[in-house]
């Protein structure tokens, strides 16, 4: 009896310690926020306060080394688009092809505008078991071959130039 009773009070300390241990925070919650992502919203041009979707967009972004880091894989018609921004670099390049399809040979066709993207960053500590996320602070975005579709006057405005929660639109493109 002595030694079965021993036995249970070493359990039981043993699950109290490995209890005790355990933080609250030592799992990343679904909820947790991370990293976010730009929001641009597309406008009608001559009427700039109308919300105007492109048609068959699709958004890649491209590296330097000419490798794609993020594509849609969809062509649909959109009037807002979710973007990530490069943590490990202070600009990102995406592609925007407006009235996408590809042709027999497989090429992109339609009217790619280039944005170009440069921002800050900071990082912030949400816990011990999410780590750190980043925070962007816009300093520009532009696009060098504007007016394939993406009008001339307006043309890109940035509304929001923190980007730290997806709540919101952060830039807006007129075309």
């Amino acid at each position: 009896m002595n030694k079965r009773f021993f036995v249970f009070v070493f359990s039981l300390i043993a699950i109290g310690f490995i209890s005790y241990s355990c933080e609250k925070d030592d799992i990343c919650s679904e909820v947790t926020p991370d990293t976010p992502q730009l929001i641009i919203r597309f406008f009608d041009a001559t009427d700039i306060e109308t919300v105007k979707a492109v048609p068959s967009l699709r958004v890649v972004a491209v590296r330097e080394d000419s490798n794609v880091f993020f594509e849609t894989g969809d062509r649909t018609d959109r009037d807002s688009i979710a973007i990530p921004l490069r943590t490990q670099q202070l600009t990102t390049r995406y592609l925007l092809i407006n009235n996408s399809a590809s042709n027999d040979d497989g090429n992109e066709t339609g009217q790619i505008d280039t944005l170009d993207i440069t921002y800050t960053r900071s990082d912030e500590f949400i816990s011990r078991a999410c780590g750190f996320r980043a925070i962007f602070e816009l300093t520009e975005v532009s696009s060098p071959d504007i007016d394939k579709w993406i009008a001339a006057d307006p043309a890109i405005e940035i509304i929001n130039t923190t980007v730290e929660n997806e709540n919101a639109a952060h830039v807006k493109i007129f075309h």
